[in-house]
């Protein structure tokens, strides 16, 4: 009898050993289904491991100076919790094409992919150039970098003003809360030049089709 951990075929009931699983999608060797790996939880077990890795960088105190610590607490939490939420299970593999997606999930794709990109792009910015002008530069280039990924929310509230003696969660999330106002603008803006592009756009009709009034008088 097949124990729980050992994958079983969909399609045929029969077990399958660990060298039969070739790649995401591969073929059965008992009944020769086209099987696919596919990973449960997956989203929600990263998001944990990020949650994991900054409560314990909040519990030592990490300061922002010394974020590059943060990535092994990370790499850490990546190792183990993922394992407590995901899982892995063989379904039968189908070809059929993937649904259009709507509108409004369009939209907020596009969006969440400007705002994890832009917090991205602040984070090496912020952490590269600030440490470059720390060490090679004025105290006043490191002030300038970290003025400038303040805004906006640091215009309004001098507890949103990024500082290295911050510690690295408060200075994520405001990096995480001021791409949040960038992504928006370009995601408006996207939009914008996207509509002006489709509205302006040329339709090409075919030319070397014939009408039916052609062929009545090829045929006169």
């Amino acid at each position: 009898m097949p124990s729980a951990a050992q994958p079983i075929c969909p399609r045929c009931g029969t077990a399958l050993e660990r060298k039969d699983l070739r790649g995401r999608i591969f073929d059965c060797p008992h009944c020769g289904a086209k099987l696919q790996v596919v990973l449960k939880h997956l989203p929600l077990a990263l998001l944990l491991s990020v949650f994991a890795s900054l409560l314990i960088t909040y519990l030592v105190g990490l300061k922002a100076y010394a974020a590059i610590l943060w990535i092994p607490l990370f790499l850490l939490c990546l190792r183990f919790v993922p394992g407590l939420v995901a899982s892995a299970e063989l379904r039968v593999y189908s070809d059929a094409p993937p649904k259009k997606q709507g509108v409004i999930r369009r939209n907020l794709t596009l969006f969440l992919s400007f705002w994890f990109g832009m917090t991205m792009v602040a984070i090496v910015h912020a952490y590269v150039l600030g440490w470059g002008a720390f060490l090679f530069a004025s105290k006043r280039d490191v002030w300038e970098i970290t003025d400038m990924w303040s805004v906006p929310l640091g215009l309004i509230n001098a507890a949103f003003r990024i500082s290295p003696e911050k510690s690295f969660v408060a200075v994520l999330g405001i990096l995480v809360a001021n791409s949040y106002f960038y992504a928006l603008a370009l995601t408006l803006i996207f939009k914008f030049v996207h509509g002006i592009i489709q509205r302006n756009r040329v339709t090409q009709l075919s030319l070397s089709g014939k009408s039916v009034g052609d062929d009545d008088d090829d045929g006169l």
